[in-house]
């Protein structure tokens, strides 16, 4: 929240020096109120997620000592079309619908357990993990521009939104190996399905899971709500066209983790974030999202 802050003073600070300057004293032509106009936008950014812990060691039901997995970068993209209306010569307000790709990338985390089975055999094991997520957003947002008539001018925005969770998918993946035999651990969850495969051929157990089970309740809620900030410039093309490159900053207020998530297995019930029961480190961890990233598009009048 302090960063979020900071981006606002900066950017109406930027604005209104830019205004005062002698870059943005040409006389003004706009006429108070106006004409409707259209923005259609494309981004590419960086999207953010929440945390997720190891359940160090993760193939036995002793105690674990939860690591963090490093976040990485996650790269996704935004397309956009609003509508708009100036509410004077400076300020603007547009209400649009955008399509988004978010979610959060982790790095792989190597580690080694002992065999129980042996007692001498060491289980070498990376562990990997991703979420992917897709959403329909309507943003509503207010913008101010230093001086819309001359060939460039300054634009900042504030404005706040609200997502539909379209689709998501959740998966993991534990390879474990030893001189001895190998274990491969993975699951993925999308939509109403959670798929579950697990293979072992170690000295002390040998199985095979490939089963589908329904959720119950999903593990992401269907919504998310957040604010919009932005800063840019604006090159005016023509009297009804101009083009807008910004760079964008959005938070969620939503913490989007659903913790009570159970998927049917067996005419009985097992809770998605509990999968070690108390011991699961990811039963109350928080998802919180946001995104750094960077736009160009078209503002037409209409």
């Amino acid at each position: 929240m302090r960063a979020t802050s900071f981006f606002i003073v900066f950017a109406v600070a930027v604005c209104n020096i830019y205004s005062q300057t002698s870059f943005g004293q040409d006389k003004d032509t706009t006429k108070k109120g106006g004409k409707f106009f259209l923005d259609l936008t494309a981004q590419y950014h960086e999207s953010f997620g929440g945390d997720y812990k190891v359940p160090v060691p993760p193939f036995s039901y002793t105690t674990p000592d939860p690591v963090s997995m490093q976040k990485a970068g996650t790269f996704n993209y935004l397309v956009s079309a609003a509508i708009g209306y100036p509410i004077n010569k400076n300020i603007k307000i547009t209400l649009g619908i955008s399509y988004t790709k978010q979610g959060q990338n982790y790095s792989d985390y190597s580690g080694t357990e002992q065999d129980t089975g042996t007692g001498f055999t060491a289980v070498n094991y990376v562990f990997s993990r991703k979420v992917e997520l897709t959403y329909l957003k309507i943003p509503l947002q207010f913008y101010y521009n230093t001086n819309e008539n001359k060939a460039y001018s300054l634009s900042c925005y504030v404005g706040f939104y609200y997502s539909y969770l379209l689709q998501y998918m959740d998966a993991f993946n534990i390879d474990g190996s030893t001189s001895k035999g190998h274990i491969v651990w993975s699951d993925t969850a999308t939509g109403n399905t959670y798929h579950e495969y697990y293979h072992a051929s170690m000295p002390w157990y040998y199985g095979n899971t490939n089963a589908t089970y329904s959720f119950k309740s999903k593990p992401y809620k269907a919504y998310d709500f957040g604010q919009t900030l932005g800063i840019g410039v604006r090159k005016k093309l023509s009297p009804n066209v101009s083009f807008l490159i910004m760079l964008n900053y959005q938070y969620g207020f939503t913490d989007i983790k659903n913790n009570d998530s159970e998927y049917i297995t067996n005419n009985s019930t097992r809770k998605f974030w509990g999968y070690f029961g108390s011991l699961d480190p990811n039963q109350f961890t928080t998802y919180y999202n946001s995104l750094f990233g960077i736009s160009a598009g078209f503002r037409v009048k209409l």
